[in-house]
């Protein structure tokens, strides 16, 4: 249907059809959006499987970044001029926190990652929604909304931030008015042409925070209120999934090294009452004076926070001789990232070539309102073709 238009068509109403033949062909884009701070980045990493995207405040986290596979690891910075700035990853294998250029002048970050993960799947991380800054803020609304961006900013770049044709929304609290608007935003957007939310996909970040005292299970209580918000976005997502995602991104990208584990070890080896004292809060896990060394109890935090070093030290006490391996295996248990996996194997695995052509639709549909009057009935028309089709009922 898109070649048919593309010969018909006026130049400008050309460049949208050859985009959306163009998308139909490349993987899936998922957009990973919400508040600031709610550890979207984290999430990044352990959907990508390696902790490239920085997760402390800096330049970068300013500017939409996009990471899509490739032969070999690359990150160019787009300017807003369409000129690419290569940067090399630091030295931990990450995005540097600052860039060759102004912030403000980025349009945007392209990485290319080596890695399968990413064959099937474009994750571009946005900016936070609620963001102090305003120029954050707007830009990850661009990002969700595929509203027009700044005249300023390249081709290339409007094309890699505008229009995601999947969104995970990550909250870590009861969803507020504008996470609802946000969302629905999106889903006018995205589905103008079905009923159902099959391409939103919301993550209860941080469930931990949620256990009734320390090193409780936070689930019993998690799992019923991501229940309860899923009902209150069930317009807007097919689910709701609680997830702990500093364990989920400790886990996939392989942070947790023998050391860690045989500190951990040595931790569960203390007296009741010494390690009860340690673990009570983060400062005291990192003043209280004990056999493991600061830097290394620092790391344990960054790796696992108090929730994950209780449940460690747990599965260490009731089995000494646990393998680094087998830890990371229960630990991946414990982040709710499993089911996420399954999850988003199923909405966006199974599914990913009926999503792309529901936005494909969608896309030219709003084309056709938005175009040039010559435009408007050849692209209606071909649009409604598709529609009145018995095959478009799995849309």
């Amino acid at each position: 249907m898109c070649e048919e238009l593309s010969g018909k068509v006026s130049d400008s109403s050309r460049a949208v059809v050859e985009e959306v033949a163009s998308r139909l062909g490349q993987p899936l884009r998922v957009a990973v959006a919400g508040r600031l701070k709610a550890g979207k980045s984290t999430l990044v990493n352990a959907l990508i499987g390696r902790r490239v995207a920085p997760t402390a405040a800096g330049e970068c986290t300013r500017v939409v970044t996009q990471f899509r596979y490739g032969p070999a690891d690359r990150v160019d910075v787009i300017d807003r001029g369409g000129r690419k700035h290569a940067v090399p990853l630091d030295a931990s294998g990450m995005i540097p926190t600052t860039l060759p250029i102004p912030a403000d002048d980025a349009a945007m970050i392209d990485v290319q990652l080596s890695s399968d993960r990413l064959r099937d799947l474009i994750v571009v991380d946005t900016p936070g929604l609620q963001s102090i800054n305003t120029d954050i803020s707007d830009a990850a609304r661009e990002m969700l909304f595929a509203a027009p961006m700044a005249d300023d900013v390249d081709d290339d770049s409007r094309e890699a931030v505008a229009g995601a044709e999947a969104i995970i929304y990550v909250f870590t609290q009861q969803v507020r008015a504008d996470d609802v608007e946000a969302l629905e935003a999106f889903a006018k957007a995205s589905q103008q042409l079905s009923s159902s939310p099959m391409n939103s996909l919301a993550l209860y970040n941080k469930a931990d925070k949620l256990a009734p005292g320390p090193g409780q299970d936070p689930w019993p209580v998690a799992g019923p209120i991501a229940a309860d918000q899923s009902q209150i976005l069930r317009r807007a997502v097919c689910d709701v999934v609680p997830v702990v995602g500093l364990l989920a991104e400790t886990a996939e990208a392989g942070l947790l090294t023998a050391a860690d584990c045989e500190a951990l070890r040595t931790l569960a080896g203390l007296d009741e009452e010494k390690r009860a004292l340690m673990l009570a809060s983060a400062g005291l896990f990192t003043s209280t004076e004990g056999p493991v060394d600061v830097d290394q109890r620092r790391r344990l935090l960054e790796r696992l926070d108090l929730y994950g070093i209780h449940f460690a030290i747990a599965h260490l006490q009731a089995d000494p001789h646990l393998a680094t391996g087998e830890l990371v295996r229960l630990l991946f248990a414990a982040s709710g990232f499993p089911r996420l996996r399954t999850t988003l194997h199923q909405i966006f695995g199974v599914r990913a070539d009926v999503i792309k052509a529901g936005w494909a639709l969608s896309r030219l549909d709003a084309a056709a309102a938005s175009g040039p009057p010559g435009d408007r009935d050849l692209l209606r028309g071909a649009v409604e073709s598709i529609v009145a089709r018995p095959e478009y009922h799995r849309l």
